[in-house]
């Protein structure tokens, strides 16, 4: 049996844990749990309402946010209207590879 814990990433993506425990990570992310996969995507379903922005120190950005269906969805474009935070990990956190 397995337990499901809610603010932390799925153990095969623990890059999204260290977004998950930014101080400032927005409230609608804290409902990320470990059973959630993240969906990988060039842009971000136009559904997703609230979205992250992960600039790393090299490479593009990548966004998070979720669909209507409750969905974590990663992409590498969406519209800057729905962008609520910016984020920029630590060099140390590997980007976000598709």
């Amino acid at each position: 049996m397995s337990i499901v814990q809610e603010c932390t990433a799925h153990p095969e993506h623990q890059w999204l844990q260290v977004i998950l425990d930014y101080p400032r990570c927005p409230t609608f992310l804290r409902h990320v749990d470990s059973s959630m996969v993240p969906l990988y995507s060039h842009a971000l379903p136009d559904d997703v309402k609230r979205v992250v922005s992960i600039w790393y120190s090299q490479g593009a950005p990548r966004y998070i946010g979720f669909d209507s269906n409750g969905d974590l969805c990663v992409a590498e474009v969406t519209p800057q209207d729905v962008v609520e935070m910016m984020i920029a990990p630590p060099p140390s956190v590997p980007n976000i590879l598709f």
